[in-house]
């Protein structure tokens, strides 16, 4: 039994030892420079200029962020929080870094909630309480407000598109127009061209029932692919900021299936 064991464990230890060396190799295969041809050659030389620009393609691909809120400054309440705060920091690093990346979201016309504690209601906000609460309560004073500021539109910039762009929400036909951002040109906003449309879509950002919502998720997913698309635009990968642009997924599937985008 004694010379049974030591056998196996002598087995045993040679087969580690043997599955270490090809590890070894196989690291060191991985770590060769690659030849023009596909090959890995033994002997480090300087790439050549197919292989530089292969190489400086896969460092930067180009990159379009979808978010459904972006934080670039207080004048612009596009945000609620953290999601929204950043999707701005990112966009701040592509532009300080002239990085291939652009962005893609919605123009909230009364951005998000803000609310604010103490003082009178002012005109079109609404009170965290009511009225005959805030008589009764000794610190009406302190009572919530909630009020809805309208978005600097002074910092837009119109895109020129080359032709319609529009999205079906509900079985209805939803045009929509395109704006960059003063100084951050690599962002693009979406908006209904109508009224009515710009007041059940893009209002207020996170309001409105699940069909509201669904079809805000269809003009910043499927509206946006369709705004690159139509601006030629070359996106080598699309980042989706949490589930809401998820539709954006579809779109590209269904461009793929028709055959009207390629592999990039």
């Amino acid at each position: 039994r004694g010379e049974t064991a030591s056998l196996q464990h002598t087995e045993t230890t040679h087969r580690l030892r043997m599955s270490s060396s090809m590890m070894e190799t196989e690291t060191e295969k991985r770590q060769l420079p690659v030849d023009d041809t596909g090959g890995r050659s033994g002997v480090p030389s300087s790439p050549s200029a197919s292989s530089v620009k292969r190489l400086r393609k896969f460092e930067k691909p180009s990159v379009a962020y979808f978010s459904m809120e972006w934080g670039l400054s207080e004048d612009l309440p596009l945000y609620c929080g953290g999601l929204g705060i950043l999707a701005g920091d990112v966009m701040k690093t592509a532009m300080q870094k002239d990085l291939p990346l652009v962005g893609v979201g919605i123009f909230w016309d009364e951005g998000y909630v803000r609310q604010d504690v103490g003082g009178e209601a002012s005109p079109g906000s609404q009170s965290g309480e009511s009225s005959s609460s805030a008589q009764k309560s000794p610190k009406a004073s302190l009572r919530q407000r909630e009020s809805f500021p309208k978005a600097d539109r002074s910092r837009l910039l119109p895109v020129s598109l080359p032709g319609e762009l529009s999205v079906e929400v509900a079985g209805e036909k939803v045009e929509l127009r395109a704006f960059q951002v003063k100084g951050y040109e690599k962002l693009f906003l979406l908006e209904p061209c109508s009224e009515a449309h710009r007041k059940r879509l893009s209002s207020r950002l996170y309001q409105g029932d699940e069909a509201t919502r669904l079809g805000q998720e269809i003009v910043l997913g499927v509206g946006g692919v369709r705004l690159l698309e139509s601006l030629g635009k070359q996106i080598d990968v699309f980042h989706f900021n949490e589930g809401h642009p998820v539709l954006a997924g579809l779109e590209l599937i269904r461009l793929y299936m028709e055959g009207k985008r390629g592999g990039r």
